[in-house]
């Protein structure tokens, strides 16, 4: 089953929920190992694990748009709550070991840990990417709404200085492409 995202914008290519899950475990282990290279302690297998389960929920109730999901706190945290009731069902015929594990990896992709952080700078960095793509490809859409913005402030805020480092990078080279 093909579960689409940014099904509210106006794009150019499609991507489903599998493939961001994909890609952002990919930039997470790159940013994983480059905050390794930097001198960081990092659990790489946490990462990747936390990188996989990190949008399970949107395997049933879809990808809803980031706009809807941070209008509010009180929504945001609403949302986390269905989100972990649908991870439990999604989960429940599990053993109960490897579900409780599963659920709590699940979890804590929203806490502070740097392997958490990693995975949202990472989960923001396949988004980001997906934007510069859809405006070199003429989607001038995404570029009114100014979303390669919001994605390089929220990378920022994650605090993981290699994922910053990356986006900066892929906006430039965006840049010297549009140039040439």
């Amino acid at each position: 089953m093909l579960i689409e995202r940014f099904v509210t914008l106006k794009r150019i290519q499609k991507e489903s929920v599998a493939e961001h899950s994909f890609f952002t475990a990919l930039y997470a282990m790159l940013v994983a190992d480059l905050e390794i290279k930097s001198g960081k302690s990092v659990n790489v297998e946490k990462v990747l694990r936390i990188a996989l389960l990190h949008d399970l929920e949107e395997t049933s109730v879809s990808d809803i748009p980031r706009p809807i999901k941070h209008a509010t706190p009180e929504f945001r945290s609403e949302v986390q709550k269905v989100g972990e009731r649908v991870v439990s069902q999604i989960l429940s015929d599990l053993p109960e070991p490897l579900k409780l594990s599963y659920l709590e990896l699940w979890k804590v992709e929203k806490d502070e840990a740097l392997e958490s952080r990693i995975c949202r700078a990472s989960d923001l960095l396949e988004a980001l990417i997906w934007v510069v793509e859809e405006e070199e490809m003429g989607n001038t859409n995404v570029q009114k709404l100014g979303i390669k913005e919001e994605l390089l402030n929220e990378i920022k805020r994650t605090g993981v200085d290699s994922a910053l480092e990356l986006a900066h990078k892929i906006i430039e080279a965006s840049r010297q492409r549009e140039a040439s």
